[in-house]
């Protein structure tokens, strides 16, 4: 085991406010998963676009990429996937330049939650599965009760490869959107 400090990184939130409808329309939203930039913003409704035109990209990394999405969430269900995590890789010691996430959502009450501070976290070596991570990072937060900081809907937040996060439990419409700046997370083309 190697103890990793991840560093404190409370993401950044932008000036740009939106409040989306939320009404059932939205359900002609395609499901967007790495998308190209330009794809994505092709396929998108207006209120998605909307939010696209506003994120602030660096353009430091080779590929920039979107998930969007509209779902009506059962009652008291995860969002996405429910673990403690990082984007784009779990390795910390990837030697690629860190990704940099701009996230957007709004309703279902589920906004992501991220550490608001240092973790220390005894890992397995690089080669380890994701799964090795998870729980390596579930042991820690278990164990150490951090402070935790959410964000608020309707803003435009920016954290790198380093802001450990996870999705509160909701329930109804969730309108989603995230667009990656990555060296490692390449664009897939819609089906």
């Amino acid at each position: 085991m190697t103890v990793f400090v991840y560093p404190h990184r409370t993401p950044s939130c932008s000036d740009f406010y939106f409040e989306p409808s939320m009404t059932n329309d939205y359900l002609g939203q395609p499901k967007i998963s790495n998308w190209s930039l330009e794809d994505a913003y092709k396929a998108s409704l207006p209120d998605f676009r909307k939010v696209l035109e506003n994120v602030k990209l660096g353009n430091k990394h080779k590929y920039i990429t979107v998930k969007a999405y509209f779902k009506t969430l059962p009652a008291k269900t995860y969002p996405c996937m429910p673990d403690w995590h990082t984007d784009c890789t779990m390795d910390p010691w990837h030697n690629s330049k860190p990704d940099v996430n701009h996230l957007f959502t709004f309703g279902a009450n589920c906004f992501t939650k991220f550490l608001d501070c240092e973790a220390a976290i005894d890992l397995v070596n690089s080669d380890a599965l994701v799964a090795d991570y998870k729980k390596a990072i579930h042991n820690w937060i278990q164990t150490n009760n951090p402070t935790v900081f959410t964000i608020k809907p309707g803003y435009i937040w920016t954290y790198d490869r380093f802001a450990i996060h996870a999705p509160n439990i909701g329930t109804g419409n969730r309108f989603f959107l995230r667009v990656t700046e990555s060296d490692i997370v390449r664009p897939i083309s819609p089906k």
